[in-house]
């Protein structure tokens, strides 16, 4: 071995490297992006008004969420951003501070004194929308529910 042989040597240490390096970049983005999904929101209507309505909260991510407070709002769209916020004040004191576990659902069950009238009369164009004040979050997260006019 050389003076001269050195170089290749580090040079070959070096590649070898950066596509090992690169590779454990590559699986840690993909892990990421698979958990990273957030929160997906559907829900059940039964027309009844003395029926049993509920929304549902589903953590699609790994990790937990500690939502501190939630609320319905209905919302309507002026030009090109939401305006307009009535809220709907219809959650009861153990709907404070939930978890929603790695992949799994919450439901938000709305009847008898929780009920609310999912069709608005005078609203025109509105969209039903849960704002969830996530913890570590300084923004609420404004989450699409329901479009009664659609």
């Amino acid at each position: 071995m050389t003076a001269t042989d050195i170089p290749y040597y580090s040079l070959a240490f070096a590649l070898i490297s950066l596509v090992f390096s690169g590779t454990l970049v590559w699986i840690r983005i993909v892990e990421y992006r698979r958990d990273k999904k957030g929160i997906a929101v559907s829900y059940a209507i039964t027309g009844d008004p003395h029926g049993h309505d509920s929304i549902y909260l589903t953590n699609l991510s790994a990790i937990p969420i500690l939502v501190d407070y939630w609320e319905l709002v209905w919302r309507k769209k002026r030009f090109i951003f939401f305006n307009d916020n009535q809220a709907i004040n219809l959650h009861g004191e153990e709907d404070l501070h939930t978890v929603l576990q790695p992949r799994t659902r919450k439901a938000l069950n709305f009847k008898d004194e929780h009920s609310f009238n999912w069709h608005p009369k005078n609203q025109g164009k509105v969209k039903l929308f849960i704002k969830l004040h996530i913890a570590g979050k300084t923004k609420p997260k404004y989450l699409y529910v329901y479009s009664p006019f659609a």
